[in-house]
């Protein structure tokens, strides 16, 4: 039986959703509705109790994890359709949209269902390169051979990790997207050392993550380290709503901003607005980055000899 999913089948289907299927529910495509589109993909629920809460973070039982995630779900109420859409607003009806695809197609259904891990990062992968074609005008490449890249052609195979999008073709190497849904402490230095050996092989090399991380600590831990030139998070907005200490007051006490715990807790807010990027951002970038004049990628790439004429009698093997 051959494997499942297919080569193809991430893109094909996340290709069908976002051309088909998503536009008569979220509006049309654009850098400003891209995360709802990305998040119908991929983001998904849990039942807690009696309550079916956005998996936003792995503390939903916890008061401080339930709470982010209802914050999270008022948010996206407001925000997740149309403004002009009828009828009932609750984003929970219109989420998750690939996993439960790739529980349908799969070809033993009496299998164990499998754990979202995989899946989840394929299809944030893979939405990340969707959305930057049609938005951008340019597909990157998803994990593409370090040695077929302009400066790492002599990298052995299998000596480092691929890039999960590299922009802007293999000549022209000057984007890495690293593209996370989450994100554990002790693997952001894994991270970060790659981004270190792409930049000691190409100094002009940016590399960027985009992070769906709804964990403070993980995302101040990324955006302080220099090795790192950008995060983008998918939802900014609803990221500083989750953490917003005065919980959207228009108005302000005194008592409130001399309070300690919440001026820290605004400090931290503060941080995130500041140094975190939108993902409406990320296709700036692109577009702003994208070369008009790149050079060409070669169909195959030539030697330095290959314009010399041989003399198999002047040359010997060393």
């Amino acid at each position: 039986m051959a494997s499942f999913p297919p080569p193809s089948w991430y893109s094909d289907t996340v290709s069908k959703l976002i051309d088909e299927v998503l536009p008569a529910i979220l509006g049309p495509l654009s850098d400003d509705r891209a995360w709802a589109y990305l998040y119908a993909c991929t983001l998904w629920t849990e039942k807690i109790g009696d309550d079916e809460l956005l998996h936003l973070n792995d503390k939903l039982r916890s008061k401080g994890g339930r709470e982010q995630a209802l914050r999270g779900l008022e948010w996206m109420e407001k925000n997740f359709l149309p403004a002009d859409a009828d009828g009932d607003r609750d984003p929970r009806l219109h989420l998750d949209k690939v996993f439960q695809q790739y529980l349908y197609d799969r070809p033993d259904q009496a299998k164990q269902p499998p754990q979202r891990n995989n899946p989840t990062g394929r299809t944030f992968e893979t939405c990340i390169q969707e959305l930057i074609h049609r938005l951008c005008g340019i597909r990157p490449a998803r994990e593409p051979q370090l040695s077929t890249l302009a400066g790492f052609e002599l990298v052995p195979p299998g000596y480092h990790s691929q890039p999960d999008l590299a922009l802007f073709g293999p000549r022209d190497f000057r984007l890495v997207i690293s593209t996370k849904w989450t994100l554990r402490k002790e693997r952001i230095g894994t991270y970060l050392h790659e981004s270190w050996f792409y930049k000691q092989r190409k100094a002009d090399l940016q590399t960027v993550f985009v992070l769906n991380d709804f964990n403070s600590n993980i995302l101040q831990w990324l955006v302080s380290d220099p090795l790192c030139d950008r995060v983008y998070h998918p939802a900014k907005q609803m990221l500083l709503a989750t953490y917003d200490p005065f919980d959207g007051a228009t108005e302000i006490s005194s008592a409130d901003l001399i309070d300690r715990k919440k001026r820290e807790k605004y400090e931290r807010y503060l941080s995130l607005d500041t140094r975190i990027h939108d993902l409406k951002d990320l296709f700036r970038d692109v577009r702003r980055l994208k070369a008009v004049d790149a050079p060409l990628d070669p169909v195959e790439d030539v030697g330095p000899d290959d314009d010399l004429e041989e003399d198999d009698d002047d040359e010997a093997d060393v």
